[in-house]
Order: structure tokens, then C-alpha cells, then sequence
């Protein structure tokens, strides 16, 4: 039986298809933040959800999480290379949007 040709878009999309997933990464393509910088930014956002797509997203490998062991201590999230390379699909939406999006509203 022949097998399936996988269509990367598709797999892109399964991949970062979470509710939060893309605006998380929009939001770290501007470098590491902290959990409560990102939840101040991201409005709508709950803890629980924003814990939950961090989590998701590293298990992806597509955000690092660093401990930093000061005091207090802090977590500190940024993008990882395979993350990184989604930038310029960020900066193609973004420039859609303001195209599309915000010209016409």
C-alpha cells in the first residue's frame, strides 16, 4: 500500500495549531520573557492556559525554559533555533494582517 504524501503546511499547522501556540511565538520572536511579562501582554491569556502552551511548545522543542537561579528565582522562556526559524512566517502573517486586516477595518 503506497503511503500518504505528508503535506508540510498540515504538519506546520498540527503542530503550532493550538489556540495560543502562533501568538506565543510572535511574542518570544522579540526575545526571552518571563511567564509574567507574556501573561501581561498576551490579553485573554489565563495562567493555566499560557502554562499549559509552554509546556506543549517545549515538548515540541520549540521553546527553552531557563532557570534562573537567583533569588527570587525566575523562569525565563525564549525561542529555540527550530523556534527561531518561524519568524519569518510571524513576519508574513504580520504583514498580511496590516494588508488585509487593519487597512480594511
Amino acid at each position: 500500500m503506497p503511503r500518504a504524501k505528508i503535506c508540510p503546511v498540515v504538519e506546520t499547522a498540527r503542530l503550532i495549531g493550538g489556540k495560543w501556540d502562533l501568538i506565543v511565538i510572535r511574542y518570544l520572536t522579540e526575545g526571552p520573557k518571563r511567564f509574567a511579562e507574556l501573561k501581561s501582554t498576551i490579553p485573554g491569556l489565563s495562567s493555566r492556559s499560557l502554562s499549559s502552551t509552554l509546556k506543549q511548545l517545549a515538548a515540541k522543542g520549540i521553546v527553552a525554559r531557563k532557570v534562573n537561579n537567583g533569588f527570587p528565582v525566575s523562569v525565563e522562556y525564549s525561542l529555540t533555533r527550530k523556534g527561531k526559524e518561524m519568524g519569518p512566517l510571524v513576519d508574513a502573517m504580520r504583514h498580511w494582517g496590516e494588508k488585509w486586516i487593519l487597512a480594511h477595518s
